[in-house]
């Protein structure tokens, strides 16, 4: 149930940000922290040969922008302190990794091409700041599947 309020969620978003113009981010490129836990999601949960994947060919495509709410990185926040098995963070210290320098919710389509000319297509959410790339990456849905 979960699952589906989530693609519920994220599909009214995108149809929300068709209407708005999205602000560019220069996280949205294949070669980003982004991009590359992309891949390694495809590796570890689909088990794809990332070798087969001619990166020269991977479009990106932002699809919305949005500034992280205090509901939202609190959410990120609650879930990253249960997972972690250490006593270092706090969950105000989650909640400040989530929330400072402009932290943003990317949604971006990566579009991947394989040696074989077929495409996987996903829809990666993650959040960035104005300082770094790799500040979540969230999770993706798969949008088409090839290989």
């Amino acid at each position: 149930m979960k699952s589906i309020l989530t693609i519920i969620a994220v599909a009214v978003v995108i149809a929300g940000s068709a209407v708005a113009e999205v602000k560019d981010n220069p996280c949205v490129v294949a070669q980003s922290a982004i991009g590359i836990s992309m891949l390694d999601a495809m590796d570890k949960d689909m088990k794809i040969d990332i070798g087969t994947i001619l990166h020269d060919k991977t479009k990106t495509e932002l699809i919305t922008n949005e500034t992280v709410t205090y509901r939202l990185a609190e959410q990120f926040a609650v879930t990253d302190k249960k997972l972690a098995n250490n006593k270092w963070l706090s969950l105000k210290d989650y909640l400040d990794i989530f929330s400072e320098n402009n932290a943003r919710n990317l949604i971006i389509k990566f579009t991947f091409e394989n040696k074989r000319s077929q495409h996987d297509i996903f829809l990666a959410s993650a959040l960035v700041n104005d300082n770094e790339c790799s500040v979540r990456f969230n999770g993706y849905i798969i949008v088409k599947r090839e290989f």
